[in-house]
């Protein structure tokens, strides 16, 4: 490939070549795939910094409209940008071309910055009703994790029609930038840090787990009230070792899945309290005893207090799996033996956690053991992503949670169906899920559908609120098994197929209509979200901000202070703090939120 400094100094192969094609291009520089423009020569610059650096307008330009995946913020050995260098020389046409540039990282990250907009532009256009429409087009493409970028492009363009010349202008440049994210090339890592997606993930289930609706509460009383009456069986056969064993599992240094852990050996007496007062501000509380009592306990005992009735849903099909009587004697002969785990673990174990779902691969997709980095903070946000949850809430109890102690594995299938589909990996599916949507169709055995789905939102807030797992490595194996999510898309992982992005949305509808409140949720979580993105991702990410920024810089200033003697190389974002004044603006980013 010719590199820069094989040709004259300022004359770039591209000179006369701003009505070339791309494949031209190609063609002429004798390369069949499409070139890293981003690399950086023997000099330490790329095209564009050479192209600026020697007032190539033309290049410039070419370079800009011509070359998918050109990296503007791209800097070279010096730390400086194509665009601080058309600043520090005073440089106004290059400058002109690259002030304004919109370039996005990925999907999410396209998606969330065309909602920002939309949301500036509410204010010039109040009563347009459009925006408002496309705005939520455009979070169920995210929360659907849409792949097809023209789908988006084509929510924005219907905006066209009714808006001025100027912000046409701008949103032109929204859909163009949102169109070539369909040709960026990340590496897995960076796919699987997905800030945004996991920030997303973290407001919505915090928000549920903290601030559960009251449909969510009546739910989780029905299944406290199933394990008081195990409790309660347990006293008066005298099983003395299952209660020490639920209590001491309960405290927080027993097991590193501790949210909601009691810090001392808590009193049976206080357990029985917090699950018949069944208080909202304690559910995290409730939700541990539950996952400890399904994880635990309840396939280990007889089970004499199952409410008996003809099981709904698919369970009803599961059952005629492994007993062949009547239905209802399952939940009175078949779970009651005390040598009969095999029915009362059957869903858990047989068809969830041993199944194809969970072992298509060994490891589920991790790489390594869990390394035990605690928490007390409900965030989906990997360890070193710190300075994008500092404020999401924390709990008094502290765990290890798998976003921040387990690494992925990037050759796995579980890995790359979420990564490569902007959605966030964590564990693979979760063992959680197994075993208390289990113990809820054992030992519950609700009489609605309906209650079912309820209970399974519940799960999530508490699994992927406290960051041991993803939502889809929820939802998903609940609907392979038992069908509570119907249309959601779930495949077995297979390395020579990827599987399809999931559609977050198809749940999120399917729980607002079971209950109402739980939508106010998803707009507030979606209200966090945005201005999380205004005010704290985007400081932190160069590249977004100055697009929407409506100050003008003056390009005959220098970028460096007196006393400097030549720029030097920027840190790595998240440990930098550098400030930049430009005609007395000041773009500063911090590590402080």
């Amino acid at each position: 490939m010719l590199r820069n400094n094989d040709l004259p100094l300022g004359d770039l192969f591209l000179l006369d070549s701003a009505e070339m094609s791309k494949e031209n291009f190609s063609n002429a520089m004798d390369i069949q795939d499409n070139p890293d423009m981003n690399t950086l020569d023997e000099e330490g610059q790329t095209w564009l910094h050479r192209a600026v650096q020697e007032h190539n307008h033309k290049t410039v330009r070419f370079l800009l409209d011509k070359i998918d995946g050109i990296d503007v913020f791209k800097r070279d050995e010096n730390g400086m940008t194509a665009l601080e260098y058309a600043i520090q020389s005073g440089d106004s046409k290059s400058y002109a071309l690259l002030k304004n540039v919109i370039q996005f990282n990925s999907r999410p990250e396209a998606y969330l910055y065309a909602i920002s907009w939309l949301n500036q532009l509410k204010v010039r256009y109040p009563d347009l009703l459009q925006i408002n429409q496309c705005s939520e087009a455009i979070k169920i493409a995210f929360e659907n994790h849409e792949r097809d970028t023209q789908k988006v492009a084509d929510y924005l363009a219907d905006l066209i029609p009714f808006l001025s010349s100027p912000d046409r202008a701008a949103l032109n440049k929204i859909i163009n930038a949102t169109l070539k994210c369909n040709s960026l090339k990340q590496t897995a890592i960076r796919k699987f840090e997905n800030p945004i997606g996991r920030r997303a993930e973290s407001e919505l289930f915090s928000l549920l787990l903290l601030k559960p609706t009251k449909a969510m509460m009546e739910v989780v009383g029905q299944v406290s009230n199933q394990i008081l009456k195990a409790i309660e069986d347990l006293e008066k056969t005298n099983q003395q070792r299952y209660i020490y064993l639920l209590l001491r599992m309960l405290k927080q240094s027993s097991h590193v899945i501790a949210c909601g852990a009691f810090e001392n050996l808590p009193a049976l007496e206080t357990i029985k309290k917090i699950l018949s007062e069944n208080r909202p501000g304690q559910l995290v509380e409730i939700m541990h005893i539950h996952y400890k009592f399904s994880r635990d306990i309840y396939r280990d005992i007889p089970i004499h207090c199952a409410p008996v009735r003809e099981p709904v849903g698919k369970l009803s099909e599961i059952i005629k799996e492994t007993w062949p009587g009547d239905p209802k004697d399952f939940f009175t002969f078949a779970i009651s033996g005390e040598f009969n785990r095999v029915h009362r673990a059957y869903i858990a174990d047989s068809k969830m956690y041993l199944g194809p779902l969970y072992r298509a691969e060994n490891s589920r997709g991790r790489s390594g053991m869990l390394k035990l980095i605690f928490s007390n903070r409900l965030s989906l946000m990997l360890a070193s992503q710190s300075e994008y949850e500092k404020d999401l809430p924390v709990l008094s109890s502290v765990w290890v949670p798998d976003c921040k102690g387990q690494d992925a594995d990037f050759s796995s299938a579980y890995v790359k169906d979420l990564i490569e589909n902007d959605a966030v990996y964590v564990a693979g599916f979760s063992g959680m899920a197994s075993t208390l949507l289990g113990q809820m169709e054992i030992l519950v055995n609700f009489e609605d559908v309906t209650l079912k789905k309820q209970y399974l939102t519940v799960i999530a807030a508490y699994i992927v609120g406290a960051g041991f797992h993803s939502l889809h490595e929820v939802i998903g194996p609940a609907e392979f098994t038992l069908n509570l999510v119907p249309g959601y898309k779930i495949s077995i992982p297979n390395k020579n197929k990827l599987a399809e992005p999931p559609n977050y949305n198809l749940f999120f509808d399917q729980q607002s209509q079971i209950d109402p409140e739980f939508n106010e949720r998803r707009e507030e979580a979606w209200a966090r979200l945005i201005a999380f993105f205004d005010n704290v991702y985007r400081p932190r990410n160069e590249h977004l901000i100055a697009p929407l920024s409506h100050q003008t810089a003056n390009p005959h200033l220098s970028l460096w202070r007196s006393g400097d003697n030549k720029p030097t190389r920027q840190k790595e974002m998240g440990s930098r703090n550098p400030v930049r004044e430009i005609n007395g603006i000041h773009l500063k980013t911090t590590n402080s939120i």
